[in-house]
């Protein structure tokens, strides 16, 4: 009892313990680096620029935490306390982050690395800590560089509800198997253009409501009809110019889906009986599946005469599509 006690009070100690984020940059002389830091939430931290100087930060500063570098090199930087937002979307940081060594215990609210174009690896062995509601649009947008983000597929990400773009245009495959998109209510273009082959084995996500251009003129092929919930409004563009996507998708549960536009325009692959799927509420179905070529006319027919039977079809919604159905009520044009 004594054992179990005393490991329990080492247990609250360690995670009581404020550990820095840490940062490896790269710069070059007589360099103004400045920490993205976004405004919302309270701070109160410092930090460690790694050549001997150290920044106080009190409150949200717009002009941000800046230092200028007098040697050219490889640096440190330690960030300690309360940051909730650290986003690089929009900052010249981008340019200098080589790798992120750890996240500490800083809790977000939003955090994301768009565009860090010399990140190559991530050699963190902790995990990010994200607050409720927290913000994850563009995580790793555009750093198209990364060979291997280690523990990546150990992030907790329950309370997070904001994916947009979160890896947008990536080249590295990325393990999703363990992630819990519990409270995430949008995937919008979050695989849009990302070159990895294979299957980032993406996990349910019940909450979901938009999941427009998700695997857009991107080159994965995994199962994602299980994305499409009763809460899911929007497939637009959902694998437009996928040209490996051939996953079937005849078990989405598309009942209040309302834009189905492009949904499956020039994924050349793709060829699947949706029968099965509720278009009851389609507003816009234009182009759904035009350039479709290996879309053979028997599933496209079966699609259609699926439709048709449905209690109060939509009226007057164009399907531009190919190859053109026939034996139908309702009407396919080919363009």
């Amino acid at each position: 009892n004594q054992t179990t006690g005393n490991r329990k009070q080492f247990v609250d100690i360690i995670e009581n313990v404020d550990m820095p984020m840490i940062l490896k940059v790269l710069v070059p002389s007589a360099t103004s680096v400045t920490i993205p830091f976004a405004s919302g939430g309270t701070f109160n931290g410092s930090i460690d620029w790694g050549d001997g100087v150290s920044t106080t930060f009190l409150t949200y500063n717009a002009a941000g935490c800046t230092h200028t570098y007098t040697l050219a090199g490889t640096y440190y930087i330690l960030i300690y306390g309360a940051f909730p937002k650290f986003t690089v979307a929009a900052a010249t940081f981008k340019s200098y982050l080589k790798d992120i060594l750890q996240f500490g215990t800083n809790s977000f609210t939003e955090l994301n690395f768009n565009g860090c174009n010399l990140l190559t690896i991530v050699t963190a062995i902790d995990t990010p800590r994200f607050a409720a509601s927290a913000n994850c649009q563009r995580m790793l947008q555009d750093c198209t560089l990364i060979t291997s983000f280690n523990n990546l597929e150990n992030w907790d990400i329950t309370l997070t509800v904001n994916w947009r773009s979160g890896m947008r245009n990536i080249n590295f495959l990325p393990d999703l198997s363990k992630w819990n998109f519990l409270n995430t209510t949008t995937l919008e273009e979050f695989f849009w253009l990302s070159d990895f082959l294979g299957d980032p084995q993406m996990p349910v996500a019940p909450a979901v409501t938009n999941l427009k251009s998700f695997g857009e003129d991107a080159k994965f092929n995994g199962p994602i009809a299980h994305l499409i919930t009763s809460t899911v409004t929007s497939i637009a563009n959902l694998v437009r110019g996928n040209v490996n996507f051939n996953q079937t998708m005849s078990t989405a549960n598309t009942v209040n889906v309302t834009l189905f536009n492009n949904a499956f325009q020039n994924a050349t692959k793709f060829n699947d009986n949706l029968a099965t799927w509720d278009i009851k509420k389609a507003t816009t179905m234009v182009d759904f599946g035009k350039g479709c070529t290996l879309w053979t006319a028997a599933n496209w027919n079966l699609t259609l005469i699926g439709w048709n039977a449905l209690v109060n079809p939509p009226l007057n919604i164009v399907i531009t599509v190919k190859p053109v159905a026939t034996g139908a009520g309702l009407v396919a044009n080919s363009q």
